[in-house]
C-alpha cells in the first residue's frame, strides 16, 4: 500500500467523484518503494571438526525517508529462521534501523531472505575453505535432522517438516557433483574461468503479524493495555449457485501466481466437479469483500493458509451437499459420495442425484427439505496456523507459519563463466531442488521457480538503486535499472521429487514462489568466487555489476 495512493482513495470517497492517477516510470521510481538496504556483519563460531556453535549478527537496515508498515520487516520476516537449516544453538542479534533521504522501503519478493542468506551462505562456504572441508560436507555435518523436526530455533521459529540432508543429496545427484568438479578443474587448467556455487536456505512462508511486536520494549509489551498481535489468517467462501456451478471468493490479489487455477483444482477434487465449472473471485475490498488484517498476496501465504481455507470451506460445503442429497435419496450422509457432478450411494453408484438437482431443490423448495436453520449452500472458512503466536518478552518469535527448504546450484554445463576483460557473468545452467510439502500444482511451482531465479539474477548482477550525495536517485528508468530480456533469461531445472506433508496445513502444502529469490544471490556469488579463485576475490556487496567485478579483477591482478 503506497501512501500517495491512499490519498487518491480518500479524495474519491470525500468528493464522490472518480479520481484518475497517471504516473511516468521515472515518477514511480522516485515515489513508490524499494527493498531496504543493509550493512551487515555475520560471524560464525565452529569447532575444529566444522560443527557450528554460535552465530552473531550485527546489521543496520536503511528504510528510506520514513519507516512504513511492515518495516522493520526485512529483519523480522526472517527472524525465526536466522540460523537457516543449521543446528546452531546460540544466536546474538544487534539490529538497528536508520532513516535516510531516499525512497521508503517495502516488501519485495523474498522479503529479507536475500539480506539473510547472502552473508550466511557465504560464511558457511568460507568456513569450509578455512577448515579444509568440502562445501557440501560442512553443510551435511550441520543440517537439522528429520527426526528433530518439528524443531524450534534459538530465535523462536518452529520448523514444521523437512528432510534437509535428502533434499541436498538430491541436488548433488542432479548436478553429478564429483564429476562436475573434475570437469571444472580440467577447464580451469585450459584457462577458462568456470565456477560452481552451492547454497541452501529455509523458505519461510505465511508471515506472523505478531513479529511487529518485537519492535516494542519488554516493558511496553508486558502492560495490560498492550494489544498483542499474532497470526496470519486467510479467508475463503465457497458457494454452490442455483445451476450447480461453484463460486469461490478468496482474500488475495494474485499477480500471476495462478491462484485461480489452484483454487479450482482443489475445489473440483473435493466436490467432484470439473475445474471449468468453478468460478474464482480474487481481490480485496476492505469495505465490502472478505478482509482480515493479514489479507493479501505476500509471504507465499496462499500456498499454506490460502489453500487450507479453500479446502476447509469446500469440505464444509460438501457436508451440506451430502445432507441435502441424503434427504432426496433417503440414504444417510455417511453412505454417500460426490463425483462427476453428482452425489451417489457408495454401495449402489447408479442410485444418484445431480448437483444441479440438489442446488435446484435448495434454492426453489428449501422448506420441503427440512434442513434446519442453516439452509444455504454456502460455506466460509478462516484458516490460521496455531503456532503463529505472539512474541515472547525476550523477542523469541515464530515469525512464519511454514518453513520450506531450498537447495540451489549454478554449475558447468551448468556453471558460471566470467569474462575477465568485461566482467560479464554468463550462467550456463541453474538447478534448484525444493522441499515444499505437498505440491498442489507442479507446473505452477516450476514456473514460479523459473521466474524467481531470473529475478534474482537481475538483483545479483545488475539492479542498483543508487543515489548521489544530495539524495537524488540515479536510476529512474529501465535503461539504468536493468531488467532481463528474453536474451538474458535462463531456463532452470526444478526438482520437487522429495515431498512430505506439513503438519500445520490441511493439505500439507507450504509456500514456494519466493524461495529462489532468497537462495540465488548466494548461489551465483559463490560460483563467481569459485571461478575467480586464482585472484582470491571475495564479493561482499550486491549487485556485483560487470563494472564492479572488472575493477575487482584488475585490482587483484595489480
Amino acid at each position: 500500500m503506497y501512501p500517495y495512493i491512499v490519498l487518491f482513495g480518500a479524495v474519491a470517497m470525500l468528493t464522490g467523484v472518480p479520481v484518475k492517477w497517471v504516473e511516468t516510470r521515472t515518477e514511480h521510481f522516485i515515489g513508490s518503494t524499494h527493498a531496504a538496504g543493509r550493512v551487515g556483519k555475520f560471524e560464525l563460531a565452529l569447532n575444529k571438526d566444522g560443527t557450528m556453535v554460535a552465530l552473531r549478527i550485527k546489521i543496520v537496515d536503511d528504510v528510506g525517508a520514513y519507516p512504513r508498515s511492515p518495516e522493520p520487516g526485512h529483519l523480522l520476516r526472517q527472524f525465526g529462521n536466522l540460523v537457516g537449516p543449521y543446528h546452531i544453538k546460540h544466536v546474538a542479534v544487534d539490529a538497528k534501523v536508520v532513516v535516510t533521504n531516499t525512497v521508503p522501503t517495502s516488501p519485495i519478493r523474498g522479503f529479507g531472505g536475500q539480506h539473510l542468506y547472502f552473508p550466511l551462505e557465504k560464511l558457511v562456504t568460507k568456513a569450509a575453505k578455512e577448515l579444509g572441508l568440502d562445501p557440501a560436507e560442512i553443510r551435511f555435518r550441520n543440517f537439522i535432522q528429520p527426526n528433530e523436526i518439528p524443531y524450534e530455533t534459538p530465535t523462536g521459529g518452529i520448523y514444521d517438516s523437512g528432510n534437509y540432508p535428502a533434499t541436498f543429496r538430491r541436488l548433488l545427484e542432479l548436478i553429478d557433483n564429483e564429476k562436475t568438479k573434475e570437469e571444472i578443474a580440467k577447464l580451469k587448467r585450459e584457462g577458462r574461468l568456470i565456477g560452481l556455487g552451492l547454497a541452501v536456505t529455509i523458505d519461510a512462508s505465511v508471515s506472523n503479524i505478531g513479529y511487529l511486536d518485537v519492535t516494542f520494549s519488554p516493558e511496553k509489551m508486558g502492560r495490560a493495555e498492550f494489544l498483542q498481535k499474532s497470526g496470519g489468517q486467510h479467508v475463503a467462501v465457497v458457494k454452490m449457485g442455483p445451476s450447480g456451478r461453484i463460486i469461490c471468493q478468496i482474500d488475495s490479489n494474485p499477480q500471476g501466481q495462478g491462484h485461480e487455477t489452484t483454487v479450482a483444482q482443489v475445489i473440483s477434487s473435493v466436490l467432484g466437479v470439473k475445474p471449468e465449472d468453478v468460478t474464482v473471485i480474487t481481490g480485496i475490498d476492505t469495505h465490502r469483500g472478505m478482509y482480515t488484517i493479514s489479507s493479501g498476496t505476500y509471504s507465499s501465504r496462499f500456498g499454506s493458509v490460502g489453500i487450507s481455507a479453500v479446502y476447509s470451506a469446500s469440505m464444509r460445503l460438501k457436508e451440506k451437499i451430502l445432507k441435502v442429497a441424503s434427504r432426496l435419496l433417503g440414504v444417510p450422509p455417511d453412505q454417500l459420495e460426490v463425483g462427476e457432478g453428482k452425489v451417489f450411494v457408495k454401495s449402489k453408484p447408479a442410485q444418484s442425484v445431480s448437483l444441479r438437482r440438489i442446488a435446484g431443490a435448495v434454492y426453489w423448495n428449501p422448506t420441503a427439505l427440512d434442513l434446519g436453520e442453516d439452509q444455504g449452500l454456502i460455506a466460509i472458512s478462516t484458516f490460521n496456523i496455531p503456532t503463529l503466536r505472539s512474541p515472547a518478552l525476550n523477542d523469541k518469535t515464530n515469525s512464519s507459519g511454514t518453513y520450506g527448504f531450498v537447495a540451489d546450484a549454478a554449475l558447468v554445463e551448468a556453471l558460471v563463466e566470467v569474462d575477465p576483460e568485461t566482467g560479464l557473468v554468463k550462467i550456463l545452467k541453474y538447478v534448484t531442488v525444493h522441499y515444499a510439502g505437498t505440491i498442489i500444482n507442479p507446473e505452477i511451482v516450476r514456473q514460479q521457480s523459473v521466474g524467481s531465479v531470473n529475478q534474482a539474477i537481475e538483483e545479483t548482477l545488475y539492479q542498483d538503486l543508487s543515489y548521489n550525495e544530495d539524495g537524488q536517485p540515479l536510476a529512474t528508468n529501465f535503461g539504468d535499472y536493468y531488467v532481463n530480456s528474453v536474451k538474458e533469461a535462463i531456463d532452470v531445472e526444478v526438482d520437487h521429487s522429495i515431498q512430505s506433508k506439513s503438519p500445520f496445513t490441511l493439505l500439507g502444502s507450504k509456500g514456494v514462489g519466493e524461495s529462489n529469490n532468497e537462495s540465488a544471490p548466494a548461489t551465483i556469488v559463490s560460483a563467481i568466487e569459485d571461478a575467480l579463485q586464482q585472484w582470491n576475490i571475495e564479493i561482499t556487496e550486491l549487485p556485483i555489476t560487470p563494472e564492479k567485478l572488472w575493477r575487482k579483477i584488475e585490482a587483484s591482478k595489480g
